[in-house]
């Protein structure tokens, strides 16, 4: 199987469980090589933190807060919807998720 994939500074990914660990890696090196960003997290103002982070150095991200172990979460923010904010925010539509919020009890 031959796959050919657009270089990052051509796609848009959506990114869960940004507040650290590998979601904040993840993120930031993404952005690093030019990639749009939807970031989520449960903390706003570590999510906002981070946002204002990658554009402060010409990056482009924007932020949805949620808590994706929650259903009523999920449900108020539809893939649907962020999927409308890269159209209208960053001018693409998403072809990557990475979903890297931990579940805790």
């Amino acid at each position: 199987m031959n796959i050919s994939l657009k270089p990052l500074d051509q796609q848009v990914i959506v990114i869960t469980g940004v507040s650290s660990g590998i979601g904040l890696a993840t993120a930031l090196a993404a952005a690093h090589e030019g990639a749009k960003l939807i970031l989520a997290a449960r903390s706003s103002q570590t999510l906002e933190e981070i946002v204002s982070e990658i554009t402060a150095v010409g990056g482009q991200a924007i932020s949805v807060h949620a808590d994706v172990g929650l259903r009523v979460d999920v449900e108020k923010s539809p893939l649907r919807r962020w999927r409308n904010s890269a159209e209208l925010t960053l001018g693409s539509t998403m072809p990557v998720f990475q979903s890297t919020a931990g579940l805790t009890r």
